[in-house]
């Protein structure tokens, strides 16, 4: 089950009209003056690391207080945004951050008062304010290029010149803009010039800014008005301090001046309001309302409310948790800790701020107290750059996902919206993904239902999926394959053997090929003609520039795992005698030659290959793999490619030699000098470790990604990890494509969630809505099957407890209305449940019609049903009703469903429920007579009872004709007992006998929205019927032990018109071999 995600790491929208900002989480970096940019106010590339330090995909930062012009300015070395110079140095701000997948405003300052004629243009003017009232701090002093001065009372501003304040805060609000900013915050708050005039303590004007609260908000407001005639709302915010004191402005009635002044925001809709609580460096100063500053603003701002000053986790998460703020701005622990919101997520110490470094370090460099804070996170999480000569991809973080074989491409290999959906879900910004083994050419296949890069309509599909990664800010590669011996012939075109080094079997019982046809043991292929080989090398080629075209970002050729390029590196495969063959050179050179045609026409960084040294997949293995793999991995020094990604053999299939002492990775990484990633089997603390120690500089996650698509946040905050389903690894055996696949929940789940019952174990989860049933045709059978099932289960309940209750009745209070009630119940139960369950069976229900033909084809086949003990398959071809067995158990493939505690029944036993009958009438009839009459006539003996129940001599007893009557009703409600729980006893029996017809029955084309609109599928397609039974039939499957089905068994006659059919087809096809279906024991490349 999904944890609850806390409001302060969840998605929001700031406000605005038009363009509004989308953010991953609420912690925001609240604008921090630092004073690094000098006499000019130019940004550095100092100041570009300080702010690419503190971003996040999907984070906010504002950027530091900005002069909107050189009378602004109170502070020596504070940014501005008035000369072209200045907004080309925050362009490399903004560009850095927006590459990190960050959102960035700039806040636009105007100092007032708080500054002094030292930094003033001429040097020597003073500073202006709404009036000439100074103050004296001795706490505080304006920073000059000649250190710091006591203030200087200003000059009050002329009306004239008002208006050219307003057109300051204009042009640089358009300069922001055009230095890449996302928005602008204007800066009202903490005592600057805005702050000024709508002070009371400060303003002491008497023209239209001075006087009443009207007056004295005029400026913001204009000011306001004039940058949203530029810009869209969704690009403007505004800080306030409602109760501050900083540098002495203060507010007679701060309550109404506030009051009037937010309420005029709203019209606005801005970004977000900003509000200060008084309680940082300036605490002193008047009280503020009860519940604080942000509990006074929020009941009048309709908008995004923003909160900052003094605000810790417990405190941040409580502010946006009681929905006050609807985000939290944080000051001076972004200071300290670059990777604050890291921190703050999983818990984490923050490190101390050096007050003396806030600003300009009196001794060192300027970098003190800066960029040199350090990181908590490990290195796994930290940025990394892959490698290449002319661009190499840029990474945000080292956890890769890593390739996995999944099967959802049909015989086509043509992706669907379902495989982007799936990326998508799994893409992070800056993240890597490596898209499954896909094959180069027809004749490279090895497995049904695996993506390809050979043809147009492929290429079209894989467009889908990059765009949609491309789209969160991920990186995409695709691995390039060709499966070599490790195929079929019914997976190559025209049915020919699949090729390899040399023409050497592979021998696994445990393995074997999935076909269209299901599954098939491996043959021996043939050996690869030496003028053939140039071919493959060209297939490779062409389906790297394929790849380009598709929109990836990168190739890796798949030279592990027991493949066609290890079949030719390995002595235990190729026996080859020609050039490639014999020597390690010989037997390396299939690989190297596909790596150099790659890489004739793709850069070196958009090209990788995978290596398994020590593995032992398809038995693919080397005498001397040291040797061959340390020659291999020198030759690829000299190619710089993006990255080498190696195999560590400790996955599904670890047989065969040891690797060395310290393991694959550390071999290899004495031997590689270019990023070396590494896979299978690595944790969370095994990947921290392997890249802290330097021994990998990535780690590929691969079943973990599996059933997590947010894997990359759990393992960043240490969450918990959904357990994979190994039966839907590939195509599902039972239900839609979407099963297992796109259907995995997050932590953060947020998405409309249907209840539905996993195949795992049989617990309760809750999942996305898979796509399939997000179709209101879809949602129309879900409900209706959704409603006679609950009906059916609950009539079934209903029943067990009206016979106990009629029990109880008849035992304890007898009398003849009691009677009559509970017979009518006892009997109305036993009509609903077989009028029910005749209505829901799906034999009566298909014999009406649909054609037997349709259940049956020229593809007919038997499945051989395995053992129980035999290992969970992960890939199952379509139910025949030749899987029914005679006792209506459904073999499923390859192994029968069963419930714990419920025999399956068979048809030959219906005598044993006759016998049960007649012996629960008995029974019954006796035991509700008997007591009933004992309750009514105490009176009577024992010796009279036996004559009026067994010799019927009721006359002698003189009886009265009330209780005469009351005797039959007795006697109908023994029946209706008796019979009542045979009824529901014998439903819930045969009910658990789990047939396959609702499987046969999906067979029909009309479902094709369940497996992407094809007109066929060779999984599980399914008519209206099919549908209803698809939707809910997995809850059937696990619910069953703690409620009765509906479901039935076909009726006889159909049941046995199919097996005659089935019997017929089988004996025509006696002289076929008919593959073999064993379990899923597949390639790690394919789990990994």
């Amino acid at each position: 089950m999904a944890s609850k995600l806390i409001k302060l790491f969840s998605p929001m929208t700031l406000g605005g009209k038009k363009n509004p900002v989308h953010l991953q989480h609420r912690v925001i970096m609240a604008p921090l003056t630092r004073l690094r940019t000098g006499e000019s106010g130019v940004p550095t590339d100092l100041v570009v690391e300080y702010y690419v330090q503190r971003t996040t995909p999907g984070g906010l930062l504002i950027a530091e207080a900005t002069n909107i012009s050189p009378t602004a300015r109170g502070y020596f070395g504070s940014p501005g945004l008035y000369t072209v110079e200045q907004v080309e140095g925050w362009k490399k701000v903004t560009s850095a951050v927006h590459e990190k997948g960050g959102k960035i405003f700039v806040q636009l300052w105007h100092s007032g008062r708080v500054g002094h004629p030292l930094n003033q243009p001429d040097g020597k003017s003073l500073p202006v304010s709404s009036s000439a009232v100074g103050w004296e701090d001795v706490t505080s002093r304006p920073v000059t290029a000649e250190g710091r001065h006591s203030y200087v009372t200003p000059r009050a501003l002329e009306t004239d010149e008002i208006p050219g304040i307003v057109e300051d805060y204009k042009r640089a609000a358009e300069y922001a803009i055009e230095a890449g900013f996302d928005g602008v915050e204007l800066h009202g708050a903490n005592g600057y010039l805005l702050e000024q005039f709508l002070c009371d303590s400060v303003n002491c004007r008497t023209d239209v800014y001075g006087g009443s609260v009207e007056n004295r908000a005029r400026l913001t407001l204009d000011t306001l008005d004039a940058v949203l005639s530029k810009l869209d709302s969704s690009q403007v915010g505004i800080r306030l301090s409602p109760f501050g004191s900083t540098f002495g402005c203060t507010d007679s009635t701060p309550e109404e001046t506030y009051s009037y002044l937010i309420k005029k925001l709203n019209p606005l809709d801005l970004a977000y309001l900003h509000i200060v609580e008084p309680r940082g460096l300036h605490p002193t100063g008047p009280i503020q309302p009860e519940g604080g500053t942000t509990a006074f603003s929020r009941p009048l701002y309709d908008g995004v409310l923003m909160t900052s000053s003094g605000f810790d986790r417990a405190s941040g998460i409580e502010v946006t948790e009681n929905g006050a703020a609807n985000c939290v701005a944080y000051g001076r622990p972004f200071i300290s800790n670059p990777d604050l919101v890291h921190r703050l997520e999983v818990d984490a110490p923050w490190n101390t701020w050096d007050f003396k470094t806030f600003y300009m370090p009196e001794e060192g460099p300027l970098s003190l107290g800066y960029t040199d804070y350090p990181a908590l996170e490990a290195k796994l999480f930290s940025a990394l750059n892959l490698g290449g000569k002319k661009a190499p991809v840029q990474l945000q973080h080292r956890v890769v996902m890593a390739p996995l074989t999944r099967l959802r491409t049909g015989e086509q290999g043509v992706p669907t919206d379902l495989v982007a959906e799936y990326y998508a879900q799994r893409a992070t910004p800056g993240g890597l993904l490596i898209a499954e083994a896909t094959n180069i050419s027809p004749s490279a296949r090895g497995y049904f239902g695996a993506p390809g890069l050979f043809t147009t309509e492929q290429v079209e599909g894989w467009k889908k999926v990059t765009r949609a990664v491309h789209a969160k800010g991920g990186k995409i590669f695709v691995q390039l394959w060709h499966t070599g011996r490790v195929s079929h012939p019914l997976n190559q075109p025209g049915g020919i053997l699949p090729v390899s080094s040399s023409a050497v079997g592979l021998d696994d019982v445990r393995t074997s090929s999935v076909t269209r046809e299901g599954r098939a043991k491996y043959i021996t292929p043939r050996a690869l003609e030496t003028h053939e080989i140039p071919g493959i090398v060209a297939d490779y080629k062409r389906a790297a520039e394929n790849a380009i075209a598709a929109g990836f970002d990168g190739v890796e050729l798949h030279g592990a795992n027991g493949y066609l390029l290890e079949q030719f590196l390995c002595d235990g495969v190729n026996r080859r005698t020609d050039s490639y063959g014999g020597s390690v050179e010989n037997r390396a050179r299939l690989m190297l030659e596909a790596l150099n045609a790659v890489l004739s026409s793709l850069d070196s960084s958009q090209v990788a290959i995978r290596l398994s040294p020590f593995g032992v997949t398809f038995g693919c293995t080397d005498s001397t793999p040291k040797n061959t793999y340390g020659y291999v991995i020198n030759q690829l020094n000299a190619l710089n490619l993006a990255y080498l990604h190696i195999v560590e053999p400790r996955g599904y299939h670890f047989r065969g030699p040891l690797v060395p002492e310290n393991g694959t990775t550390p071999f290899c990484r004495s031997l590689y000098k270019g990023v070396l990633m590494t896979s299978s089997g690595f944790d969370r603390a095994t990947g921290v470790e392997i890249t802290k120690n330097g021994l990998a500089d990535c780690v590929a996650y691969g079943r973990p990604f599996i059933s997590n698509p947010d894997f990359v946040h759990r393992l960043k905050t240490d969450a918990p990890w959904n357990d994979w389903d190994r039966k839907t690894y590939y195509v599902p055996a039972n239900g839609p494509l979407s099963l297992g696949y796109t259907d995995y929940p997050t932590l953060d789940m947020k998405a409309s969630l249907c209840t539905h019952f996993s195949d795992h174990n049989g617990i309760l989860m809750l999942n996305l809505v898979p796509p399939q049933w997000r179709d209101p045709m879809q949602w129309g059978f879900f409900c209706a099957a959704s409603f006679v099932r609950g009906i059916s289960c609950f009539m079934r309940y209903a029943g067990v407890f009206c016979v106990f209750f009629g029990m109880a009745l008849i035992f304890v209070i007898g009398g003849l209305v009691a009677h009559t009630i509970v017979s009518m119940v006892l009997l109305f139960n036993i009509f609903f449940n077989y009028a029910l369950c005749c209505a829901t069976d799906p034999g009566i229900i298909t014999a009406s019609w649909k054609k037997e033909e349709n259940f049956n084809d020229d593809e007919e086949e038997d499945l051989e049903e395995e053992d129980d003990d035999d290992v969970e398959t992960g890939f199952l071809p379509r139910i025949r009703p030749s899987a029914m067995a005679p006792g209506g158990t459904c073999t499923s493939g390859s192994s029968r469903v069963q419930l714990p505690l419920v025999q399956l029944v068979d048809p030959q036993s219906v005598h044993v429920y006759f016998f049960t009958f007649l012996v629960w009438l008995a029974v019954g009839s006796y035991y509700a007579a008997f007591t009933s009459y004992k309750s009514a006539y105490t009176e009577l003996t024992r010796e009279q009872y036996v004559k009026m129940l067994v010799l019927a001599e009721v006359a002698p007893l003189n009886i009265p004709a009330a209780a005469t009557l009351q005797f039959a009703f007795a006697m109908a409600a023994a029946v209706g007992l008796a019979v009542s729980i045979l009824a529901t006893w014998h439903v819930y029996l045969i009910a658990t006998a789990q047939t396959s017809v609702e499987l046969q029955i999906n067979r029909h084309p009309r479902n094709r929205r369940l497996h992407g609109g094809r007109v066929t599928s060779p999984y599980s397609t399914g008519s209206v019927h099919g549908n209803w039974e698809l939707v809910f039939g997995r809850c059937n499957y696990k619910i069953l032990s703690l409620m009765p089905s509906t479901r039935l068994p076909p009726n006889p006659r159909t049941l046995k018109k199919r097996q005659s059919v089935t019997r017929n087809i089988s004996s025509a096809r006696s002289s076929e071999e008919k593959p073999h279906l064993d379990e899923a024991a597949h390639s790690p490349d394919i789990i990994v």
